[in-house]
């Protein structure tokens, strides 16, 4: 009788405790403290490869409803480039501003934007020097391998890293194809930044992946971002090794170029690449404490970055 009763009162609780539960999971609470206010959110990185640009948009509360982020069509975005005015951004829809200047290496670039309700708000970035990088080798040779005649080819280049600064790499490595035509297509190769830095030989995949920054900075990827913490004022070799298929059914290209890119980045934009790849790996998850994303706008939010890239090409014919 004792171990009925036992049981009868172990259930009754679980009833009980899944009833509370229950009904706290849709319970409201009510917010009692300040909603903010929308801040202008500027997103713009310099390169010299491109005229500037700044996207802007404004802030949503934390707390508030889900709905697209608007975009801010009507203000004013100027840019000053080492403390004079150069220009005013157009906007060209969705928020987007574009302008013609493009900045050089070592380039002081202020940008501020205001617009009507807002605070205005402004950012800075120095665009870093080009990295130091050399073709150490290059070279030739048709070889008998698995899949019948190839071109191997070997490409060997050194970075010097300039150890009176604290530096920010990225490294990418593009490969374009030709006809008798001209230019046909692009890839970008994957290969292991691990092997870069250990001054490893790399036989580059055919895998693509995407760009560091996608139309208009639109996408990210950390995968071949490093800083000079293991490398710093040292030379690293970076070593290429390719297989080019010599037979009748490859002869449609006709001539392969490689290019090798290593950009250096400002201290800002790698923080904020960083910190927003930490963000978007803990998005959903609430259990993980909210990474704060780096932003160097004052009065607002977003990021001033700025890179420069140093571009070295090689290519080859096939027979």
């Amino acid at each position: 009788m004792k171990r009925y009763n036992n049981t009868l009162t172990r259930y009754f609780f679980f009833l009980l405790a899944f009833a509370l539960l229950s009904g706290s999971c849709t319970k409201d609470i009510e917010f009692k403290g300040k909603v903010t206010k929308p801040l202008l959110v500027v997103n713009s990185i310099a390169d010299t490869d491109s005229p500037i640009w700044a996207h802007v948009s404004q802030s949503r509360f934390t707390l508030g409803k889900i709905a697209p982020i608007p975009d801010i069509e009507h203000a004013v975005v100027s840019v000053y480039v080492n403390g004079v005015f150069k220009e005013k951004l157009l906007h060209k829809g969705s928020g987007l501003y574009k302008g013609d200047y493009h900045p050089l290496p070592s380039d002081e670039v202020r940008i501020e934007v205001s617009a009507p309700q807002f605070d205005k708000i402004e950012g800075t970035t120095v665009l870093p020097n080009l990295a130091k990088l050399e073709v150490a080798k290059f070279t030739t040779a048709e070889k008998d391998s698995s899949i019948g005649k190839v071109l191997e080819v070997n490409m060997r280049l050194v970075l010097s890293d300039d150890p009176q600064q604290e530096n920010y790499y990225f490294i990418k490595l593009l490969k374009k194809n030709y006809n008798e035509h001209g230019f046909m297509y692009e890839n970008y190769v994957r290969f292991k930044l691990k092997d870069v830095l250990e001054n490893k030989q790399i036989t580059a995949g055919e895998e693509m992946y995407s760009d560091l920054f996608g139309s208009e900075g639109g996408s990210l990827t950390i995968e071949n971002i490093f800083t000079d913490e293991l490398v710093n004022g040292k030379e690293i070799g970076i070593h290429f090794l390719f297989h080019e298929p010599l037979s009748e059914s490859d002869k449609w290209t006709q001539k392969i170029e490689y290019e090798v890119q290593i950009a250096q980045m400002s201290r800002d934009l790698f923080l904020y690449i960083m910190s927003a790849d930490k963000a978007s790996q803990n998005e959903g998850s609430p259990l993980v404490e909210p990474v704060q994303i780096h932003s160097n706008m004052s009065n607002g939010v977003g990021i001033l970055g700025s890179y420069t890239v140093r571009k070295i090409a090689r290519s080859v014919t096939l027979q």
